[in-house]
Order: structure tokens, then C-alpha cells, then sequence
């Protein structure tokens, strides 16, 4: 069959979209290094303080000098130093993807193929492509490089940050995409799977082991990751936003039948149904009922082959739910706990108060007051533990 080109006629809006993705700035992130250097100043001032501190303790203060060293400085100052050295490492594996694809490669891949968007804490993008994931802050990853992906939960004060971790079949190790939430992972997670369906999800014990493997029988040579390429081919199909977005005008397709249903069965989710037989269409030029019946048919492959994965129950929206409900419980029953203890406290420290010394009617106007005032401001948060305490019940039923 003769190739043809599918035509596409991109509206304002995508073409305003397309400006601002020519703004990205493929810059390691300098978070690592000035974290190093803080530390290692640090570790050095700690060092100096206890040098001037100890000198002239005799020995023991040597003793002191040498376990002060050995446990805080000399970590301090090591984990400093890895952290410069990521930072370095990490600026030249980028350096190394954008001559390998070509910058203006990833740039058009990521214009006119991204799948799924992430958005971070301060407006930070990681996008996943057709062939890639793009965070121009920290790697340019092919799919084929990875052999292990997880959530990740780093703890803070203010609470935990979710982040997808990914480990490479070299042993690389990335964490992108922080602050992100459950139902967004399963789904960069299963982009992930139906690019690779070697990739190991979840973090357990047996995966950790054979990853450990995996990297040795790379380093061994007995791991070879295809090359990937980022040709600008016109035979290449559109995003599926652009599908959504766009007005086609469709000349018979250069796109075959197979080469869409492969693309078909890589860059849409299961829950992407509709959207796929509407790129089917567009990209083939086959009827409605011709179209639904295929990628009917791919996605049914695609569950029975395995290549779909499970949602962990306690991702689910039920057991999130679930979650929240008890949170709000015990929130409530800490408040109530809290507003009894400190009513409590309050009103017998006035009364001891009040008891020991003698009073005027001023004093006792004020000691009033006071017993109303701690009522109603120690009642008012028992009643908001109760109210939290009841809607978590609720919740629950």
C-alpha cells in the first residue's frame, strides 16, 4: 500500500502549548550540591569546635575529639560528598541522553508524544512519553533501562511525600515525580509496565534480591538495552491530547494496522478505552465498529498476558477512604483526650490558686470568668474532637 501522510491542523491552543514546551531547560537540579556543601561546612566547623574545645583536655579529651570525629563529623562530611558527587554524576548522564536523542529530539518527542503529564510541588514537570520519561531537572530515562520501580515514602515533618523510584538495570537509582499521590503513580506505573514488562513493581525482599542480580548480570555483559531512537518520522502517530484536541483532515494513512495497534497497546491506559479507538480511527482510517472491536481486542490481550497491573488495595479509593475515616476517629479522640486534660489542669490550678490566697470580690468576679472562659474554650475543642470523632465514624458505616 502506498505511504500517505495524515494531515493535522493543530488549533491555537496546542500550538500555544507547543511554545511553552520549547522552554524547557534540560539543567541538573543544584538542590544535591549546595546540600554538600552545606554539610561538609558543617562537618568542618563542627571539627574545628572540637578541636579548640578538647586541646587542652589531655587525653581524654583526645578520646572525646576522636569519637566526636568518627561519628558525626566524618559522616556529615561523607554524606556530603555523595551528594556533590550524585549532583555530578547525574549532570553528566544528562549531558551524555541529550547528544545521545538530541536535544531538539527529546523536544519534539515530548511536544507531539507525551502521555501523561506530572506536575510537582513548585510546577516542576516530568513527562511521559511515547519512548521516554522527561524530568529536565533530574534524567531522560528510557523505558528499556528500567528494571525496578516502587513508591517511594520519604517522612517530614509537615507528614510523608510519595515519589515514584525508579532503579535501573545499571543500578542507577532516581526518585522523580515527589508529592505524588496513589492513583497518579498506578498510572505512570503502568505506562511504565506496557513500555517494559520486565520491569518489577512494588518494594519487597525477592525484588530487591533479583535486582541486585540483574545489575551484576549487567555489568557482566549478559544485559543488553536496545537503542533507542527519536527520528522525526511523519509515519510516526500523534499524541492521544492532539487526537482529542485537534481537527484531522485524513488522507488514506501511512500508518499500518500493526504499527497502530502496537502503539495502541503501549501508550493507552486500561481506562482509556474510548480514547483509543478514537486514535485507532484517526490513525488507520477504519469505521467506529472496526476500530472498537481491535482495541477491544489488544486490551483483552493485554489483561490476559498479565500486562495490567494490580492496583494494592490500600490505593484504592475504598481503603483511602477507609484510611481517612480512621484518621478523622482517632484525630477526634486525641482532641477530646487533649480538651478534658487541659480543662483539667486549668480549672484545678485556679481553684489551688484561689484557695491559697485570699480573695477580693474582684477576685472572685475574675475567678469566675475564668472557669466560664476555660469551659467554653476547652468545651468548644472538646465538641470539635466529638464532631471530627462522629463524621470518621460515620465514614466507616
Amino acid at each position: 500500500m502506498p505511504s500517505e501522510i495524515i494531515c493535522v491542523r493543530i488549533p491555537v491552543k496546542i500550538k500555544e502549548k507547543m511554545k511553552k514546551l520549547e522552554k524547557i531547560n534540560f539543567k541538573t537540579s543544584v538542590a544535591n550540591i549546595w546540600l554538600g556543601m552545606f554539610l561538609l561546612i558543617v562537618s568542618v566547623l563542627f571539627e574545628c569546635v572540637a578541636i579548640w574545645g578538647f586541646r587542652e583536655d589531655g587525653r581524654d579529651g583526645i578520646i572525646a575529639m576522636v569519637l566526636l570525629t568518627i561519628f558525626l563529623n566524618l559522616p556529615l562530611a561523607a554524606v556530603g560528598i555523595m551528594a556533590i558527587h550524585s549532583y555530578f554524576a547525574a549532570s553528566k548522564k544528562m549531558s551524555y541522553k541529550l547528544r545521545e536523542y538530541g536535544e531538539d529530539k527529546i523536544l519534539a518527542n515530548i511536544e507531539s508524544h507525551t502521555l501523561y503529564t506530572y506536575s510537582g510541588f513548585f510546577g516542576d514537570k516530568t513527562y511521559f512519553t511515547d519512548k521516554l520519561i522527561v524530568d529536565p531537572k533530574t534524567a531522560i530515562i528510557d523505558y528499556n533501562e528500567i528494571s525496578y520501580m516502587y513508591l517511594r515514602v520519604s517522612s517530614s515533618k509537615t507528614g510523608c511525600v510519595h515519589s515514584l523510584g525508579l532503579e535501573l538495570w545499571d543500578g542507577t537509582q532516581m526518585i522523580i515525580c515527589n508529592g505524588v499521590k496513589n492513583a497518579q503513580i498506578m498510572q505512570m506505573m503502568q505506562l511504565c509496565f506496557q513500555h517494559n514488562s520486565q520491569i518489577m513493581c512494588g518494594r519487597t525482599k525477592e525484588n530487591d534480591a533479583t535486582q541486585k542480580k540483574r545489575v551484576a548480570d549487567f555489568k557482566n555483559g549478559n544485559k543488553r538495552i536496545p537503542c533507542l531512537r527519536l527520528d522525526d518520522d511523519i509515519t510516526t502517530p500523534v499524541s492521544q491530547e492532539l487526537v482529542q484536541m485537534q481537527e484531522v483532515s485524513i488522507l488514506p494513512t501511512a500508518m499500518s494496522p500493526s504499527a497502530a495497534q502496537e502503539y495502541v497497546a503501549k501508550n493507552f491506559l486500561p481506562t482509556e478505552n474510548i480514547k483509543a479507538i478514537n486514535f485507532y480511527r484517526e490513525a488507520t482510517g477504519v469505521g467506529l465498529a472496526e476500530a472498537k472491536s481491535v482495541v477491544d481486542r489488544i486490551f483483552a490481550n493485554r489483561q490476559s498476558e498479565g500486562k495490567v497491573l494490580r492496583t494494592p488495595y490500600e490505593w484504592t479509593p475504598e481503603a483511602e477512604k477507609k484510611a481517612n475515616a480512621q484518621a478523622k476517629k482517632v484525630g477526634g479522640i486525641i482532641i477530646m483526650i487533649i480538651a478534658v486534660v487541659l480543662y483539667v489542669m486549668m480549672t484545678a490550678g485556679t481553684c489551688i490558686i484561689s484557695y491559697f490566697y485570699p480573695m477580693t470580690l474582684q477576685d472572685i468576679l475574675a475567678f469566675i470568668v475564668a472557669l466560664i472562659g476555660h469551659l467554653v474554650v476547652f468545651g468548644g475543642l472538646f465538641v470539635i474532637g466529638l464532631w471530627l470523632f462522629k463524621r470518621g465514624k460515620a465514614d466507616t458505616q
